[in-house]
């Protein structure tokens, strides 16, 4: 198809979906935050994600609607502080 002529074998297509900003803002509010906050996101000592605004990073960055894997709820046990 005509549409297709610029592509080749190989090439790569991105989709960036964004977090809806109603969802993104609960969110904010629930972590006790403005969305101006410049955050970072750690693996393995190092840095992954950011420096970049808490609204930014729940925006267009992280996925804030699957259910979490056991080792990120794993990750947030030490900064929970209702022991149940």
């Amino acid at each position: 198809p005509p549409e297709l002529a610029g592509y080749e074998p190989g090439d790569h297509l991105g989709v960036y979906p964004h977090n809806q900003p109603a969802l993104v803002e609960h969110l904010l509010q629930r972590l006790g935050l403005t969305g101006d906050e410049v955050l970072s996101c750690e693996e393995n000592g190092r840095v992954a994600l950011g420096p970049a605004s808490a609204r930014v990073l729940f925006s267009e960055y992280l996925d804030i609607t699957s259910v979490p894997r056991h080792a990120m709820l794993a990750a947030l046990v030490p900064h929970c502080a209702d022991p149940v």
